[in-house]
């Protein structure tokens, strides 16, 4: 049997805990985020990025098993989609995140 790239990734993310999928915000980006304006959110939004486990598996993703603009176009396109997907489901239901 072939041990493709395709079930490599899907192996991998059944080995993730649940728990590891979800990243916290610390005390400090907290009271950031209740009193900074816009370069603070944009600074707390680049934070998110590099430390979210969602953000850091799509860059291993591309960096590592994607070799074509086109297959490259559409991993960022379902990855952005997704995200969409929840913002607009937690805007729709009023799903709020307690930062306290």
């Amino acid at each position: 049997m072939r041990f493709t790239r395709y079930k490599f990734i899907i192996l991998l993310f059944l080995l993730i805990p649940v728990s590891a999928l979800a990243h916290g915000i610390s005390e400090e980006d907290k009271l950031r985020m209740l009193s900074g304006g816009y370069l603070q959110y944009i600074g707390l939004g680049a934070t998110h990025m590099l430390t979210g486990y969602d953000h850091l598996l799509f860059l291993f993703g591309v960096v590592f098993f994607l070799t074509s603009f086109k297959d490259i176009a559409k991993f960022v396109t379902a990855f952005t989609v997704g995200h969409c997907i929840t913002l607009i489901f937690a805007t729709f239901y009023q799903i709020t995140w307690n930062y306290f």
